[in-house]
């Protein structure tokens, strides 16, 4: 052991001398700080979009009841009352946006709104970002931190061959073993310490939305995911270190493995999943709603009699003072949902299956498993989006039918009636969902970094450097 701790010591010394130990530490800072920054600014932003459609929906409902006080008529009619739906931040939305940059955060329900026109407006901030994702502490754990990895390794042992220092070390009776774990450790305790300290700023920087508790497991998920990582890349550099070749040849092996890993691989995967699954064409879905509208409009007074047969209840007399247009398009609505429901449900089994060969195919690289990884644990991942919309529609079937019955049973809007409507709340899915995501990729990142590591130590040798 002390001559383990003799070993970083030198290294340290070693690395203030040639400042690459300085450089990777304070580009290590510097791209964890923006990252953090950035990702605290997507939730601040997430979080003040939440409040400010709740805020426009409360403010349209003071209208709505002015308007009925004052005795306009239109303002009192069913059709006319909104509700709004809206996604609350993810739970560790500063740590991973996943889709929720791009994803629609806000929608709103009403009488004459179909299900597949829920979610049409995405939230594009500009071409680049579409094109590039957004900079946030994911992107800088799964793309630039082997990177520096790679920087500060990469030299650990063929820097010994190439000056001849392994032989000063071996007449100091220091075994490549020791000195192999005393310079890893060394380099990987200063990449290590801005990793925990923004952990550690996540976790007291707490969102008050998010439970206490909740935030802490999951932000103890995410860094045993990215430690996982981080030690793969360190195994992996050491690994390759005990091939006996030369720097520069080291190098470009632990770079193509980086393109591999980090670009290549995840990439391949994603198209694989789009090409055996592609869904169906927008086109399509665009043709039978238009088709359909056009049909309901024709049938107009045949919907109503249709509607009427299934609601006795309703007398068609009693909203005859609605506009027929009104009548008409609600009926025609429904029909519409309707026929196009086997569309948007090869659109949703499409995606599914998407996302199902990718959760599939994620092990054939860490760099995946990582991403997956952090965006269950953020909250960003596909099954809180999924989650979301099921019951965005789920709310908006009943809101439109609520409505719809109060409009044509000839009811009128008030306080006590708005009061009434459904409102929509999201219910989080547990815990346990994200942690059926999570747990996989990190048992087998952890188990790939320390046979990596074990097989780096066994090819090192136990006996003194010759």
């Amino acid at each position: 052991m002390k001559t383990l701790w003799r070993t970083m010591a030198w290294d340290w010394r070693l690395l203030a001398r040639s400042r690459i130990g300085v450089a990777a530490l304070a580009l290590a800072a510097l791209f964890i700080a923006l990252a953090a920054w950035n990702g605290a600014r997507f939730a601040t932003q997430w979080q003040a979009q939440a409040r400010a459609a709740v805020a426009a929906a409360e403010e349209s409902r003071t209208r709505m009841l002015t308007d009925i006080a004052r005795g306009e008529g239109w303002a009192a009619l069913p059709f006319s009352a909104e509700s709004p739906i809206v996604l609350p931040p993810a739970p560790l939305a500063d740590l991973a946006s996943g889709r929720a940059d791009l994803d629609p955060r806000t929608t709103t329900a009403f009488t004459f709104r179909r299900q597949h026109e829920l979610f049409r407006h995405y939230e594009i901030d500009s071409p680049l970002a579409l094109a590039q994702g957004r900079f946030d502490l994911a992107f800088v754990l799964q793309t630039l931190l082997p990177l520096l990895v790679i920087v500060l390794g990469y030299g650990v042992l063929a820097e010994e061959r190439e000056r001849g220092l392994d032989r000063v070390l071996a007449v100091q009776q220091v075994p490549p073993r020791h000195l192999l774990a005393g310079r890893l450790l060394a380099r990987a305790l200063l990449l290590l310490a801005p990793l925990l300290a923004v952990f550690a700023w996540l976790w007291l920087a707490g969102d008050a939305t998010t439970g206490h508790d909740q935030r802490t497991l999951r932000l103890a998920w995410a860094l045993a995911l990215t430690l996982g990582y981080f030690a793969f890349w360190w195994g992996l550099v050491a690994w390759i270190g005990t091939w006996h070749l030369r720097e520069g040849q080291t190098l470009l092996a632990l770079l193509a493995a980086w393109v591999l890993l980090v670009l290549a691989l995840p990439a391949l995967v994603g198209l694989v999943s789009r090409e055996l699954h592609p869904p169906p064409s927008r086109f399509e879905l665009i043709a039978t709603a238009r088709a359909h509208e056009i049909d309901g409009i024709k049938r107009g007074a045949a919907l109503l009699g249709e509607y009427a047969h299934d609601h006795p209840e309703l007398d068609p007399e009693a909203g005859g003072n609605l506009p027929a247009w009104a009548t008409t398009l609600f009926l025609t609505t429904r029909l519409v949902d309707g026929a196009v429901a086997p569309v948007v449900q090869r659109f949703d089994g499409a995606l599914a299956a998407q996302q199902q060969t990718v959760a599939r195919w994620q092990f054939a690289t860490p760099a995946l498993m990582l991403q997956r990884g952090l965006v269950a644990a953020a909250g960003t991942d596909e099954r809180r989006r999924g989650a979301f919309i099921g019951q965005a529609r789920t709310h908006l079937v009943d809101f439109r039918e609520r409505t719809g019955r109060m409009m044509l049973g000839g009811e009128l809007l008030d306080a006590e009636a708005l009061d009434a409507l459904p409102t929509f709340a999201f219910a989080e899915p547990g815990d346990d969902v994200a942690w059926r995501a999570v747990r996989a990729p990190l048992g087998v990142l952890w188990t790939l970094a320390l046979l990596l590591l074990a097989l780096a130590l066994r090819r090192a040798g136990s006996g003194p450097a010759a």
